[in-house]
């Protein structure tokens, strides 16, 4: 998935990428509860313990993106 390109630095993160990959409008201004909620709903779909064996090294590595950046979001906003 493109949009979970693996960011090295926080440099590289943007929070147009954040609000994106939860799925959220950058042009909305939402809570700190509503920006969790979005996490915890990607969370479910992306946790590599969701899919099979086969699957699981992709998304332990899409779900490692998307703390990453819900965490970016959280200390960038909050």
């Amino acid at each position: 998935n493109e949009l979970f390109e693996e960011c090295e630095e926080e440099d590289e993160i943007s929070l147009d990428e954040c609000y994106k990959i939860l799925d959220l409008n950058i042009e909305n201004e939402y809570t700190q509860k509503q920006v969790t909620k979005a996490y915890r709903k990607k969370a479910i779909v992306y946790h590599p313990d969701k899919h099979d064996d086969s699957e699981k090294e992709k998304y332990a590595e899409l779900f490692k993106s998307l703390n990453k950046h819900y965490r970016f979001l959280i200390k960038k906003t909050f």
